[in-house]
């Protein structure tokens, strides 16, 4: 009996792929798979590709990110991946989120930049873009009071520029409230 070695191993079991079929579907480039920075909560992977309508038997781009948890936003020039990971080094202990932002141009996938903020996201209808600034409402559920961590929810908004700064948030807004509805 012959052993089965990595090189007879189908990549597409670890690699992202695409195609028209699963017969004639290819790995993506390592260079168009996004992994995040941070540990994440989500264990999933987003595809995104670029596809000339008027020949839809293959994708024009294809990118993957990792680590993808949560709501998309998209416009027709940009499209936002939230990711939320958990961590206890800042005053806020509790949830942050990232926000990657990929330019959707001709069918091109291309990443621009990313950038956090405290708290998570409703749903999709939290986020929006208006005049190429990102806005988001989030809601974070512990906070530092008087020395000590409390779980006092309260909600926020953010806005972040072309590249995914912070230049304007409200935080704090309805404390003992969670965002239900943006």
């Amino acid at each position: 009996k012959q052993e089965k070695t990595y090189a007879d191993t189908d990549k597409r079991m670890y690699v992202p792929f695409y195609g028209e079929s699963y017969e004639n579907a290819g790995c993506l480039d390592l260079g168009c798979i996004f992994i995040p920075e941070d540990d994440t909560e989500g264990d999933g992977t987003v595809m995104i590709s670029g596809i000339d309508i008027n020949s839809p038997e293959s994708a024009v781009s294809s990118a993957a990110v990792s680590g993808y948890s949560g709501d998309i936003y998209c416009t027709a020039d940009s499209l936002y991946i939230q990711q939320v990971s958990y961590s206890g080094e800042t005053d806020w202990n509790g949830s942050k989120t990232t926000f990657s932002k990929f330019a959707l141009a001709n069918g091109v996938i291309s990443p621009v930049a990313s950038g956090t903020v405290n708290g998570t996201v409703l749903n999709q209808f939290s986020m929006d873009e208006y005049n190429g600034y990102f806005r988001t409402a989030t809601t974070s559920y512990e906070k530092l009071i008087d020395g000590e961590w409390n779980y006092q929810p309260s909600n926020n908004v953010f806005v972040l520029d072309e590249g995914m700064n912070v230049i304007g948030s409200i935080t704090d807004i309805a404390p003992d409230e969670t965002i239900k509805i943006a």
